[in-house]
């Protein structure tokens, strides 16, 4: 071809135009020769003599399964399906790799311009998997695919595999493994029942959206109240046999200023004869029971928690027994932390069971509040004349602070104002259904005679009081 022109075959003589041409010579089963010529006119040329190249093969190589790596003559050609270009007449090296498959080696011997398929099928790499299940009885599942009970030994293919060892009423192990020809290789799975995953789960502390810690308790039986030989006990103590078998949170901290401005930016706790019951730090007081349960909603909607308390047009109108938001402590729940010890052995006193207070055991009615209250602990001082920042002083043996002394603290329970003695235990009582008032526990910076610092005095009322605050609780989720 002269500029694309068909002018014959070769060996050819033809005149051709002055200048510079294409010149193109093609043979099936070869490469086309191409080159530019320059002709001068009325004068003979000769072209040397052209060797044509043989035309290369084209291979679609296809591997069973597909996706193998392939080298041909040690270069890497793609995965396959892959068509590859080869140099006829020659032997041509072809090597397949697939994790889980044996490498596979062939070679291939082509003619010019030959099309053709060529298609492997690969042999799987095994090896052993000892499997051990606790219990031995569940069932194992491998890639998604049931292989029987889970305590067996396999061969698997060199590969990575998705390992799930199931059970009813456990939860499921699921792990991957990747099999090696001539090591020793185990998978060991021991089954954890869904009541042991719950329990699991549960966290001994958890912090608020605010930042407040609550402190996990699995309560116990135990009696309410105390002996009517017991100096300064009321008449509203009456012992009373409790038993308290659903797990509850409690703060750490009786609720401070700070925590309850979020809530209430425009509260004010007050202060007595200039000195300030609203500092960020100390409890905060001169709230209502009302108000204590309206903020344990706030809270518990902060959580994303369900709200422990019914509100209908901004009034608490009674709560749900089952919810898991916050809430004030049962009057049940707060004797148990302050006064059990050991084997619901109960103690008198925050600080033990003798009069008077240790020193630096809370904050009471003591010589530094003489200017302004009338009775206090005689020869105690513990450096405060109001309420202290909330965790001044040691906790309970349970961790908990100022149980007693510094606020006195609203409960959950309505006050049952009847004097009812009952025979028969009471399981996780939560007080009357309704009534005037609810029950305060707790002595507060305020007292200081035997009758109110004692861990069994019950008060009770409806009004805010300078010495009067709360504590959050909550029940666990897992039942």
């Amino acid at each position: 071809f002269v500029d694309d022109k068909n002018v014959g075959r070769t060996p050819l003589t033809a005149e051709i135009l002055r200048g510079d041409h294409n010149v193109r010579i093609k043979l099936r089963g070869y490469k086309a020769w191409m080159d530019t010529i320059g002709v001068t006119a009325n004068e003979a040329m000769t072209v040397p003599p052209i060797t044509l190249e043989h035309a290369d093969a084209e291979v679609l190589l296809e591997t069973v399964p597909p996706k193998a790596n392939a080298t041909v003559g040690g270069k890497y050609v793609g995965q396959t399906p892959v068509a590859v270009a080869l140099t006829p007449r020659e032997t041509i090296d072809i090597r397949l790799f697939k994790e889980g498959y044996k490498p596979a080696r062939h070679t291939l011997k082509v003619t010019s311009a030959e099309n053709q398929r060529y298609r492997v099928t690969l042999q799987p790499e095994l090896a052993a998997i000892k499997f051990n299940s606790t219990p031995p009885d569940a069932e194992l599942y491998i890639d998604g695919v049931l292989r029987g009970r889970a305590s067996q030994t396999l061969e698997l293919s060199t590969r990575s595999h998705v390992i799930d060892i199931k059970k009813a009423g456990y939860v499921d192990y699921q792990t991957t493994i990747t099999p090696r020809v001539g090591v020793a290789q185990q998978v060991e799975a021991s089954l954890e029942t869904l009541q042991q995953a719950k329990q699991d789960a549960i966290k001994p502390m958890i912090t608020t959206a605010q930042g407040q810690k609550l402190k996990l308790f699995y309560p116990t039986g135990f009696t309410m109240g105390a002996s009517r030989r017991e100096p300064g006990r009321r008449a509203n103590e009456t012992l009373r046999n409790v038993i308290l078998n659903r797990p509850f949170y409690l703060s750490l901290y009786e609720i401070t200023n700070d925590d309850y401005h979020a809530f209430d930016s425009s509260h004010n706790s007050g202060a007595v004869q200039g000195n300030t019951l609203n500092s960020g730090r100390q409890p905060v007081v001169n709230v209502t029971w009302e108000q204590a349960a309206l903020y344990c909603n706030w809270l518990s909607k902060r959580d994303s928690l369900p709200a422990f308390y019914i509100v209908k047009d901004g009034k608490v109108t009674g709560f749900n027994r089952n919810a898991t938001g916050y809430r004030l402590p049962t009057e049940a729940e707060w004797a148990w932390v302050a006064r059990v010890v050991g084997r619901q052995q109960v103690q008198k006193y925050p600080w033990g069971n003798e009069m008077p207070p240790l020193k630096g055991s809370g904050n009471f009615a003591d010589e530094s509040a003489a200017h302004i209250l009338g009775n206090i602990v005689s020869g105690y001082n513990d450096g405060f004349a109001v309420s202290a920042p909330v965790g001044s002083f040691v906790p309970n043996g349970k961790g908990i602070f100022d149980l007693g002394g510094n606020a006195s603290e609203w409960i959950n329970d309505y006050y049952d104002v009847s004097i009812i003695s009952i025979n028969k235990d009471e399981v996780n009582p939560m007080g009357p259904d309704s009534g005037d008032y609810h029950v305060i526990r707790g002595s507060s910076w305020a007292d200081g005679t035997i009758t109110e610092l004692r861990l069994s005095y019950r008060d009770y009322g409806n009004k805010p009081r300078n010495d009067l605050g709360f504590r959050i609780a909550r029940f666990l989720d897992h039942e």
